[in-house]
């Protein structure tokens, strides 16, 4: 209440007192204050229309590219047929035809690169589901 100046002018100089000798509580205070210009700077940025995809680190790629996928861990025995839907600086979006479980490691096959990856989430979207998978590492694929 005292950082939003919603306390009697009695209430706030006791505080500022208690301030002025309590390195602690200071320290505090200033932590408080850059949080709530944090929120304060964010708030503004949504309601300027800033969703959650300008915010991202790396720009999205859109393709759809096909791959081969392997759910590595927990091990399962097929391979299935995926459409890679964009690629970012961090990982991809898939669609797949069964959901795939967070944390999974996966094994996805391009024509050119073998990609070492975990499955971060993964969604329902209408007759498939979206994944958005995290890449761990990429080769070079052997065949060709």
């Amino acid at each position: 209440m005292y950082l939003l100046g919603r306390l009697t002018e009695r209430q706030t100089s006791h505080i500022a007192r208690h301030l002025w000798k309590c390195d602690e509580c200071a320290e505090r205070l200033t932590a408080a204050r850059a949080f709530v210009q944090q929120m304060r700077e964010l708030s503004q940025e949504l309601a300027a229309g800033a969703g959650p995809a300008e915010q991202r680190k790396h720009r999205r790629i859109t393709t759809a590219e096909p791959a081969q996928l392997r759910v590595l861990e927990p091990a399962a025995l097929e391979p299935e047929r995926v459409q890679i839907l964009d690629v970012t600086g961090e990982g991809l979006k898939i669609a797949v035809s069964q959901p795939l479980v967070s944390g999974a490691l996966v094994q996805i096959r391009l024509a050119d690169s073998v990609v070492v990856a975990e499955v971060r989430n993964c969604r329902h979207a209408g007759e498939c589901y979206h994944a958005g998978i995290e890449v761990h590492d990429v080769f070079p694929s052997l065949e060709r």
